[in-house]
């Protein structure tokens, strides 16, 4: 459904008719499919919205990049925090002195924080790949690194599962020819170790039960393990 207006509620119902002609309706039922808010962010001139990623709090974070000089010749990262509704929580823009920057992927990591790629333009018409992290308030940032062996532009990140980022993108190794390009960060946020869920319980006299049931930091007590069972786990006792 598209076209639908802020407010406006639309009623669906699903209609089947047989090669003979015998019509079967469902029931009425309210629709949900309304158009939640509609936002425009910027000033007079050319500014775009490249990235965007639903927050942890339900809100939004958008990336792209704004016209700072308002003649098409001086564009800046632009990252854009916003609540449920659509609204400006905050802004910030980013720059790498005073030439064209293009922010074009942006995430929130486990911790909270928010980071993003794209390039910057150090020297008029060479481009670098960058990466910036910022808190979830993305003004100061925690860090900033740029990738200089070739010219080239992130693209797209992404957080991996041991906290760590991998960004996609291009560079121009060889004859000004562009190519795609992987670079990985190492882990810089405390990702928690997951809860042991089963469904072996293990059971040993050297165990304790305050442990998790894990093979390496079994229970005490058999009772213990049935305690936290669900249907179908299994209990094993060792020495």
């Amino acid at each position: 459904v598209t076209e639908v207006n802020q407010n406006e509620i639309r009623y669906f119902q699903l209609v089947v008719e047989d090669i003979w002609g015998l019509k079967s309706s469902s029931n009425i039922e309210l629709g949900n499919s309304y158009k939640r808010f509609n936002q425009t962010f910027g000033g007079n001139s050319s500014d775009y919205g490249y990235s965007v990623q639903q927050t942890s709090d339900g809100g939004y974070i958008t990336l792209g990049y704004k016209d700072i000089a308002g003649n098409l010749s001086n564009f800046d990262w632009y990252v854009i925090k916003v609540d449920e509704n659509g609204d400006e929580i905050n802004s910030q823009t980013f720059d790498g002195d005073g030439h064209n920057d293009y922010g074009r992927s942006v995430i929130e990591t486990y911790e909270g924080n928010f980071i993003m790629t794209g390039n910057m333009e150090p020297v008029q018409n060479t481009d670098y790949l960058h990466v910036i992290k910022v808190p979830a308030n993305p003004v100061t940032p925690f860090w900033e690194y740029t990738y200089t062996n070739y010219e080239g532009g992130g693209k797209s990140i992404i957080q991996t599962s041991d906290g760590g980022y991998v960004v996609a993108g291009h560079a121009y190794t060889t004859d000004n020819t562009p190519s795609g390009f992987l670079i990985r960060f190492a882990s810089d946020e405390f990702i928690p170790d997951p809860e042991y869920d089963g469904p072996t319980w293990h059971v040993s006299t050297d165990g304790s039960d305050s442990n998790d049931g894990s093979l390496g930091s079994p229970f005490a007590t058999i009772q213990q393990g049935i305690d936290v069972a669900n249907p179908g786990n299994t209990i094993g006792e060792g020495d």
